[in-house]
Protein backbone atom coordinates (compact mmCIF):
# COMPACT_ATOMS: atom_id res chain seq x y z
CA UNK A 1 0.00 0.00 0.00
CA UNK A 2 2.75 2.41 0.99
CA UNK A 3 4.60 1.60 -2.19
CA UNK A 4 1.50 2.59 -4.19
CA UNK A 5 1.25 5.93 -2.36
CA UNK A 6 4.92 6.64 -2.97
CA UNK A 7 4.45 5.96 -6.67
CA UNK A 8 1.52 8.36 -6.79
CA UNK A 9 3.50 11.07 -5.01
CA UNK A 10 6.43 10.65 -7.41
CA UNK A 11 4.11 10.88 -10.39
CA UNK A 12 2.48 14.01 -8.91
CA UNK A 13 5.83 15.73 -8.39
CA UNK A 14 6.90 14.76 -11.90
CA UNK A 15 3.76 16.31 -13.43
CA UNK A 16 4.21 19.50 -11.38
CA UNK A 17 7.84 19.78 -12.47
CA UNK A 18 6.92 19.31 -16.13
CA UNK A 19 4.15 21.92 -15.84
CA UNK A 20 6.50 24.45 -14.23
CA UNK A 21 9.10 23.95 -16.97
CA UNK A 22 6.44 24.46 -19.64
CA UNK A 23 5.22 27.74 -18.06
CA UNK A 24 8.74 29.10 -17.68
CA UNK A 25 9.56 28.18 -21.27
CA UNK A 26 6.40 29.84 -22.55
CA UNK A 27 7.25 33.01 -20.59
CA UNK A 28 10.73 33.18 -22.11
CA UNK A 29 9.30 32.67 -25.59
CA UNK A 30 6.73 35.45 -25.21
CA UNK A 31 9.36 37.82 -23.79
CA UNK A 32 11.67 37.11 -26.68
CA UNK A 33 8.90 37.85 -29.21
CA UNK A 34 8.09 41.21 -27.55
CA UNK A 35 11.75 42.16 -27.51
CA UNK A 36 12.11 41.43 -31.24
CA UNK A 37 8.93 43.37 -32.03
CA UNK A 38 10.11 46.44 -30.06
CA UNK A 39 13.53 46.26 -31.62
CA UNK A 40 12.07 46.10 -35.12
CA UNK A 41 9.82 49.12 -34.51
CA UNK A 42 12.71 51.33 -33.35
CA UNK A 43 15.44 52.54 -35.75
CA UNK A 44 18.95 51.68 -34.75
CA UNK A 45 20.78 54.55 -32.95
CA UNK A 46 23.46 54.56 -35.65
CA UNK A 47 20.98 54.96 -38.50
CA UNK A 48 19.12 57.78 -36.67
CA UNK A 49 22.32 59.69 -35.87
CA UNK A 50 23.64 59.24 -39.42
CA UNK A 51 20.36 60.49 -40.94
CA UNK A 52 20.34 63.53 -38.65
CA UNK A 53 23.93 64.38 -39.50
CA UNK A 54 23.24 64.08 -43.22
CA UNK A 55 20.14 66.30 -43.00
CA UNK A 56 21.96 68.95 -40.98
CA UNK A 57 24.86 69.06 -43.45
CA UNK A 58 22.47 69.39 -46.41
CA UNK A 59 20.46 72.18 -44.77
CA UNK A 60 23.60 73.97 -43.65
CA UNK A 61 25.14 73.73 -47.11
CA UNK A 62 22.08 75.14 -48.92
CA UNK A 63 21.51 77.83 -46.33
CA UNK A 64 25.15 78.85 -46.50
CA UNK A 65 25.08 79.12 -50.29
CA UNK A 66 21.89 81.17 -50.28
CA UNK A 67 23.16 83.50 -47.58
CA UNK A 68 26.49 83.96 -49.37
CA UNK A 69 24.79 84.81 -52.64
CA UNK A 70 22.54 87.33 -50.92
CA UNK A 71 25.46 88.98 -49.14
CA UNK A 72 27.59 89.23 -52.29
CA UNK A 73 24.83 90.65 -54.51
CA UNK A 74 25.10 94.50 -54.53
CA UNK A 75 21.86 96.42 -54.16
CA UNK A 76 21.11 100.09 -54.83
CA UNK A 77 20.47 102.15 -51.69
CA UNK A 78 19.48 105.76 -51.13
CA UNK A 79 23.18 106.70 -51.02
CA UNK A 80 24.14 104.95 -54.25
CA UNK A 81 25.50 107.16 -57.03
CA UNK A 82 24.30 106.32 -60.54
CA UNK A 83 26.86 106.90 -63.32
CA UNK A 84 25.15 107.55 -66.65
CA UNK A 85 26.92 107.39 -69.99
CA UNK A 86 25.10 108.80 -73.01
CA UNK A 87 26.19 107.83 -76.52
CA UNK A 88 24.72 110.29 -79.06
CA UNK A 89 24.26 108.45 -82.34
CA UNK A 90 23.95 111.48 -84.67
CA UNK A 91 27.25 113.06 -83.67
CA UNK A 92 29.08 110.13 -81.96
CA UNK A 93 29.79 112.26 -78.89
CA UNK A 94 29.68 110.73 -75.43
CA UNK A 95 28.54 112.54 -72.30
CA UNK A 96 28.71 111.38 -68.69
CA UNK A 97 26.49 112.40 -65.82
CA UNK A 98 26.31 111.36 -62.16
CA UNK A 99 23.03 111.41 -60.28
CA UNK A 100 21.74 110.20 -56.94
CA UNK A 101 19.65 107.04 -57.19
CA UNK A 102 15.96 107.77 -57.64
CA UNK A 103 13.30 106.25 -55.40
CA UNK A 104 12.37 103.80 -58.14
CA UNK A 105 15.92 102.39 -58.04
CA UNK A 106 16.31 101.86 -54.29
CA UNK A 107 16.38 98.14 -53.48
CA UNK A 108 17.17 97.00 -57.03
CA UNK A 109 19.94 94.51 -57.75
CA UNK A 110 21.71 94.18 -61.12
CA UNK A 111 18.82 92.22 -62.65
CA UNK A 112 16.29 94.77 -61.43
CA UNK A 113 18.37 97.65 -62.81
CA UNK A 114 18.52 95.95 -66.21
CA UNK A 115 14.74 95.57 -66.22
CA UNK A 116 14.36 99.27 -65.37
CA UNK A 117 16.42 100.20 -68.45
CA UNK A 118 15.48 97.56 -71.04
CA UNK A 119 16.88 99.60 -73.96
CA UNK A 120 20.23 100.38 -72.32
CA UNK A 121 23.50 99.32 -73.96
CA UNK A 122 24.61 97.99 -70.58
CA UNK A 123 23.85 98.22 -66.86
CA UNK A 124 25.76 97.07 -63.79
CA UNK A 125 26.29 97.64 -60.06
CA UNK A 126 29.65 97.57 -58.27
CA UNK A 127 31.43 99.17 -55.33
CA UNK A 128 31.52 102.52 -57.18
CA UNK A 129 27.76 102.62 -57.66
CA UNK A 130 25.33 101.81 -60.45
CA UNK A 131 26.28 102.20 -64.12
CA UNK A 132 23.87 102.80 -67.00
CA UNK A 133 25.00 103.24 -70.62
CA UNK A 134 22.37 104.60 -73.00
CA UNK A 135 22.20 105.16 -76.74
CA UNK A 136 20.42 108.39 -77.78
CA UNK A 137 19.26 108.93 -81.33
CA UNK A 138 19.99 112.66 -81.39
CA UNK A 139 22.84 115.20 -81.40
CA UNK A 140 24.45 116.05 -78.08
CA UNK A 141 23.94 119.36 -76.20
CA UNK A 142 27.15 120.72 -77.75
CA UNK A 143 25.27 121.16 -81.02
CA UNK A 144 22.30 123.37 -81.87
CA UNK A 145 19.52 123.03 -84.42
CA UNK A 146 17.90 125.89 -86.33
CA UNK A 147 14.34 125.34 -87.54
CA UNK A 148 12.01 127.66 -89.46
CA UNK A 149 8.54 127.76 -87.90
CA UNK A 150 6.26 130.18 -89.69
CA UNK A 151 8.12 133.48 -89.96
CA UNK A 152 10.43 132.72 -87.04
CA UNK A 153 13.65 130.76 -86.69
CA UNK A 154 13.91 128.77 -83.46
CA UNK A 155 17.19 127.54 -81.94
CA UNK A 156 16.96 124.12 -80.25
CA UNK A 157 19.43 122.33 -78.00
CA UNK A 158 19.33 118.78 -76.68
CA UNK A 159 18.25 118.07 -73.10
CA UNK A 160 21.12 116.02 -71.64
CA UNK A 161 20.35 112.33 -71.35
CA UNK A 162 17.25 112.44 -73.55
CA UNK A 163 16.36 112.66 -77.24
CA UNK A 164 14.36 115.85 -76.60
CA UNK A 165 15.33 119.09 -78.31
CA UNK A 166 14.31 122.11 -76.26
CA UNK A 167 13.69 125.60 -77.71
CA UNK A 168 16.13 128.14 -76.32
CA UNK A 169 15.88 131.19 -78.54
CA UNK A 170 13.91 132.50 -81.51
CA UNK A 171 14.22 135.35 -84.01
CA UNK A 172 12.63 136.49 -87.24
CA UNK A 173 14.25 136.37 -90.67
CA UNK A 174 13.45 137.86 -94.05
CA UNK A 175 12.67 134.71 -96.01
CA UNK A 176 12.70 136.72 -99.27
CA UNK A 177 16.49 136.85 -98.99
CA UNK A 178 16.77 133.11 -98.57
CA UNK A 179 17.14 130.61 -101.34
CA UNK A 180 14.16 128.28 -101.64
CA UNK A 181 16.21 125.15 -101.00
CA UNK A 182 17.64 126.62 -97.81
CA UNK A 183 14.17 127.60 -96.68
CA UNK A 184 13.03 123.98 -97.11
CA UNK A 185 16.10 122.76 -95.18
CA UNK A 186 15.31 125.21 -92.37
CA UNK A 187 11.78 123.83 -92.09
CA UNK A 188 13.28 120.37 -91.60
CA UNK A 189 15.94 121.72 -89.23
CA UNK A 190 19.66 122.35 -89.77
CA UNK A 191 22.24 121.15 -87.26
CA UNK A 192 25.25 123.34 -86.37
CA UNK A 193 28.27 122.52 -84.27
CA UNK A 194 27.84 125.65 -82.17
CA UNK A 195 25.76 128.82 -81.73
CA UNK A 196 28.64 130.80 -83.27
CA UNK A 197 28.50 128.72 -86.45
CA UNK A 198 24.72 129.19 -86.61
CA UNK A 199 24.99 132.98 -86.24
CA UNK A 200 27.61 133.15 -88.96
CA UNK A 201 25.38 131.14 -91.30
CA UNK A 202 22.36 133.43 -90.73
CA UNK A 203 24.46 136.58 -91.34
CA UNK A 204 25.75 135.18 -94.63
CA UNK A 205 22.25 134.26 -95.81
CA UNK A 206 20.84 137.72 -95.08
CA UNK A 207 23.78 139.79 -96.31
Amino acid sequence: MFNGLKSLKKAKYLYLALGLVAVVGLGFALGSIRTRENSASRPTPYAKEQAAATDERAVGRHAGESLSEAQNKPVITGDTLVHYEYVYELCSHIYQEDKAAGKEMVGLDAEGLARLFPDAISTSIDSDGAHVKLSIDQVCPQHVMLRLEGDKCVIYRNVLGTDTMQAQQEFTIDTRKWDGEWTQSLEDGIIFDSVEELESFVEDMES
